[in-house]
């Protein structure tokens, strides 16, 4: 009798269909009848070891199955499962190939094998298993569904649509997957309307809803619903409390908010206990020299952003410096396979080079231990495609959050923020997790060495007759309140002009809406001028169309305000309660130019005013600063580089001195 023909085994398959593995396991332990050890019994071993995570009995039972029946089909595809699950991918991969090869309307099998490929972000190449597995099965939604996932990755946005429709035509079982992802599709081409219809279609079907109300989210930041924004990523985070991802979109835009420091660290604390740790024992053991001095630190960069970006901008100098004076041993951990002109200039001044992208946590937190990093800086926070979750799990004995992300990452693992003594002032420590670490002049220096020169005009209002306000930011931080003061100066002066640059106002309706806001305070068509943005040379050339910078609040211009400053045109800022919103007086006070902070919106309007109303002394500031703002500390790379130097050694010795 064979064990498929014993009541056994149906009294195991129905404790299967209860998940009640244990038991089963139990059952088929006291099995002593060697007859009925036949492959279909080892083979519902390994399927119930596998259902309990004991992989290696899984795969020994599986193989013994194999073993007694070679061409047992069922157990052949259970260990192909297996592999795949365990990243075998190679192992499964042949598996799978196998059975196709017996069976070539195996379509569950070229399902599969394209989902080794699409695990392994090999897209293009998961393509065909799809397509064979749609033609074998014209009704397999699962197959037809990642089709059109493939093709999206790939940016053949037609077929993705294509193909998103088609499953969505045969998807019986009402999944809202292929809506969603279709939103996702028509946000990528900024049609943010049929986004949004997608979404709210997904809405009402079967699946994640915290997925699709995150997604709203994003949709509405993208569009400048910046408060409904929030309110769909605070209902995502209630659905699933424990997804990292859906914390940091939220952290990502509180900044855009007037919300009180309290409700940002609220959900810092909440991002962090998110975070499910690593294995302890599957993390290698961190080989870094104690020794300060001696040896040389090896210091360590992660970001997804080493490219032309901020991040990149703010690095290539420094690196430069270290590097050329042999002062670190300089690692890149770069999470992203983008290569520009800034990355291949960023690469030169590194001693190791890693593409992480492809890594696992695991795989990169011991990636960075088995390099011996004493010090690893973040340069994410919590932007998109951030790796935050590595630093939970300490892959470095002092860990850093710099330049990227200006506000609390919400991890204690992460020792320090680099700040200086107007960002942060030495009262607002408690408002932070980390530690403070205070940079003497400025918390960052901008790299000039690739600016091209760009000569600095007079004060536009000479030629002109009337004041061009200027800001160049991104236009999300123009929210009501800042349009609503900003409306009050342009109403003020007589014949100023507003002068924006966005991307944003290409995108059908946008421009529209956002008029529309100023028209509500009074302010005519003819006084703003909408540009789309242009390359970083073009946009610096653009600001001697400026008179005056204005500032946005509560997030103030961070690279924007020190790139103005690079053009000599003077900034009104407005101060501010956190890291995030004092960019604008730490860019200012390191110029010398304190008059132009503003302590209130009432002064903020009337400086704005009264400056506007002496052009000659507007020269005499434009004058000044062009002799001595590119001399300043904003752009001395120099004394920054010595700055940074001296703060990571007594970073170090100080960990010394602890441990």
């Amino acid at each position: 009798m064979s064990f498929q023909n014993n009541k056994i085994y149906t009294e195991i398959i129905d404790l299967i269909k209860l998940s009640k593995f244990n038991e089963a396991k139990n059952i088929l332990l006291s099995v002593n009848e060697n007859s009925l050890k036949d492959a279909s019994f080892y083979n519902l071993f390994g399927f119930i070891y596998d259902s309990i995570s004991e992989v290696d009995n899984a795969q020994k039972n599986y193989l013994k199955s194999l073993e007694i029946d070679k061409n047992f089909h069922e157990a052949k595809y259970n260990l192909a499962i297996l592999f795949y699950k365990i990243k075998k991918y190679n192992l499964a991969e042949e598996l799978f190939s196998e059975l196709i090869r017996v069976n070539r309307g195996d379509y569950n099998s070229y399902y599969n094998l394209g989902i080794i490929k699409f695990d392994q972000k090999q897209y293009k190449e998961s393509i065909p298993y799809f397509i064979e597995a749609c033609k074998i099965n014209k009704n397999f939604y699962p197959a037809y569904h990642h089709l059109a996932v493939s093709y999206e990755e790939i940016k053949n946005f037609d077929d993705a649509i294509f193909f998103y429709n088609k499953a969505i035509e045969i998807n019986k079982d009402q999944f809202l997957f292929s809506h969603n992802n279709l939103g996702n599709v028509y946000l990528n081409l900024k049609n943010y309307g049929k986004a949004l219809d997608y979404f709210n279609q997904a809405l009402k079907l079967k699946g994640n809803k915290a997925l699709v109300y995150n997604n709203l989210g994003v949709v509405n930041f993208e569009i400048g619903n910046v408060k409904e924004a929030a309110s769909f990523f605070e209902r995502a985070i209630e659905l699933d409390d424990k997804n990292t991802k859906y914390y940091s979109t939220l952290l990502g835009i509180i900044p855009f908010l007037k919300k009180e420091i309290s409700y940002y660290n609220k959900y810092a604390k909440k991002f962090r206990t998110s975070i499910e740790l690593l294995s302890s024992h599957l993390i290698d053991k961190s080989r870094f020299e104690n020794n300060p001095r001696d040896l040389k630190l090896k210091i360590g960069f992660l970001s997804s952003d080493f490219k032309q970006h901020p991040t990149g901008y703010y690095l290539l100098d420094l690196v430069t410096d270290f590097f050329e004076k042999n002062i670190f041993e300089l690692y890149a951990f770069s999470d992203s396979n983008y290569v520009d002109q800034y990355t291949k200039a960023l690469k030169k001044n590194f001693h190791c080079w890693q593409d992480v992208s492809l890594l696992t946590d695991l795989q990169l937190v011991n990636l960075i231990k088995n390099h011996g990093i004493n010090i690893l800086v973040d340069m994410q926070g919590h932007t998109y495609g951030n790796r935050l979750q590595i630093f939970a799990n300490k892959p470095a004995p002092i860990q850093i959050s710099w330049a990227s992300y200006l506000a609390s990452t919400g991890i204690p693992e992460i020792d320090y923020i680099i700040a200086d003594p107007y960002v942060v002032p030495e009262n607002e420590d408690k408002n932070y997790i980390e530690k403070i670490w205070r940079l003497p002049n400025i918390w960052n220096a901008l790299s000039t060495s690739d600016i091209k020169h760009i000569d600095t005009d007079e004060t536009p209002a000479i030629k002109n007759g009337f004041i061009t306000f200027g800001c160049f930011s991104n236009v999300k931080k123009i929210n009501d309140e800042v349009i609503s003061v900003w409306s009050k100066i342009i109403n003020s002066v007589k014949g100023s002009k507003l002068f924006l640059k966005s991307d944003k106002f290409l995108i059908k309706g946008f421009k529209k809406e956002f008029f529309d806001k100023f028209k509500f305070h009074g302010v005519d068509q003819s006084k703003l001028i909408f540009e789309k943005q242009s390359s970083r040379d073009e946009l610096l050339k653009s600001y001697n169309k400026v008179d005056i910078a204005l500032d946005t609040f509560p997030y103030s211009g961070g690279t924007t305000s020190i790139e103005l400053s690079w053009m000599c045109v003077p900034l009104l800022t407005l101060v501010g309660d956190r890291f995030i919103s004092r960019c604008g007086e730490s860019v200012n006070n390191n110029l010398g130019m304190t008059e132009w902070i503003a302590t209130n919106e009432e002064e903020y309007i009337n400086k704005a005013i009264r400056f506007s109303g002496d052009i000659k002394e507007l020269q005499l500031i434009r004058n000044e600063l062009r002799a001595n703002s590119r001399k300043s500390n904003l752009f001395n790379i120099d004394l920054f580089s010595n700055n940074f130097k001296d703060a990571l050694y007594k970073i170090w010795q100080i960990y010394l001195n602890r441990n």
